[in-house]
């Protein structure tokens, strides 16, 4: 019964886990995301941590500068 329990769990993370990534449905599969970050907070894993804020912040400021030249190209 146990077994079944994990496995069930471990599918609906990986849906909800894809879903987040493909950009569907953050108002229900958010917390996830949070609950997957905390293990590695927990366990004060100082790369996984600097690793996962770096990435952030240089994707974040790709996906910026991508939208701005999108803007740019229709105006």
């Amino acid at each position: 019964m146990l077994k079944k329990c994990r496995i069930i769990l471990a599918a609906l993370f990986l849906i909800g886990i894809t879903l987040l990534f493909l950009g569907v449905g953050h108002n229900c599969w958010g917390w996830m995301a949070k609950l997957q970050f905390l293990p590695s907070l927990l366990a004060l894993n100082l790369i996984v941590i600097i690793g996962v804020v770096l990435l952030t912040l240089l994707l974040g400021r790709i996906d910026r500068y991508i939208e701005s030249l999108k803007r740019e190209t229709i105006e």
